[in-house]
């Protein structure tokens, strides 16, 4: 349930104004997000 909130948290922060006017302006960038975190992503490379 908790990652699959983070996985849309990208559509969701792009509903909100500030966000959009900011993204159009390159000040940040939303991106999705793979669905994997930092420990995941590092156990990998040790198998």
């Amino acid at each position: 349930m908790f990652r699959q909130t983070l996985k849309t948290l990208h559509e969701r922060v792009r509903k909100i104004y500030i966000c959009k006017v900011a993204e159009d302006y390159g000040i940040i960038k939303i991106e999705p997000w793979d669905g994997k975190f930092y420990f995941e992503r590092e156990g990998e490379d040790e198998i």
